[in-house]
């Protein structure tokens, strides 16, 4: 999946050193849980040689994870795991969707609502305990071995969504389509839920074209964008700057590692 995640290169990578990249197969499963286990463990590593590591991205639920922990989540029984694919099939995932919004209003908002597998696992919590998803964050922060610096860069929306139809355009470019089909065929359940993927089943089905498929692109990157903008903007610990202040960032950096 090295174009549509737009991964980064191999020759990026022989700059500076990544963690977490190719580490499963599309078709494995994963959670923000083994998330945070695994980070904890890379971060344990960087800090017994340095002071420094920085982690970047944009999923809020797993940034969450690693910084403030959380608690076990309970089992779900098949019975509503079959109940809620029943509803999928039959109602479609805008309905999935509504009734999130209505028992965790907190969690739709940081989640990639466009990703039928995790609202089906945070509705499968809900409907078996009655208590929203987020209720099981951990009410304690867990106790860091290092003192996060929280920075968040807010572009400007237009050049963010021009870079976005950009990069889509160069993904086009770099096979993304050659790239779909083996996802399609081999990993049906992981393409039916990733942006940059999922619009090209009406494609590969002979009812949409393909330029539809990279506006479609186009368009549900943006909205994921502009919803990750939204959460973070409404998180008072997040540091925010614009790119043309980058100096205020570097010396706010020094200012609190100095401190």
């Amino acid at each position: 999946m090295d174009i549509g995640t737009s991964k980064v290169t191999k020759s990026d990578q022989l700059e500076v050193k990544h963690y977490m990249i190719d580490i499963f197969e599309p078709g494995q499963a994963f959670s923000a849980g083994k998330y945070e286990e695994m980070g904890d463990q890379i971060l344990k590593e960087i800090f017994e040689k340095r002071d420094i590591a920085i982690l970047c991205g944009g999923t809020a639920f797993y940034i969450e994870s690693l910084l403030y922990g959380l608690d076990s989540f309970p089992t779900v029984s098949n019975e509503i795991k079959l109940g809620l694919e029943d509803d999928l099939s039959k109602l479609g995932l805008p309905f999935l969707v509504e009734e999130l919004k209505k028992v965790d209003p907190e969690l739709a908002n940081k989640m990639d609502l466009n990703n039928h597998r995790r609202v089906i696992r945070a509705l499968g919590i809900y409907r078996q305990t009655g208590k929203s998803p987020s209720s099981f964050f951990k009410k304690k922060k867990k106790e860091l071995n290092y003192q996060p610096i929280l920075i968040l860069l807010l572009p400007d929306r237009q050049e963010l969504y021009e870079k976005i139809n950009s990069r889509v355009d160069d993904m086009m470019k770099d096979g993304l389509e050659q790239e779909a089909q083996f996802i399609f065929e081999n990993y049906p359940e992981q393409f039916s839920s990733t942006v940059g993927y999922a619009e090209f089943k009406d494609y590969f089905e002979g009812s949409r074209s393909l330029e539809e498929v990279y506006e479609l692109i186009k368009r549900n990157t943006r909205r994921y964008a502009k919803r990750q903008m939204t959460w973070f903007r409404g998180k008072n610990e997040w540091i925010q700057f614009y790119p043309n202040e980058k100096e205020k960032v570097f010396l706010f950096v020094n200012r609190e590692i100095n401190r």
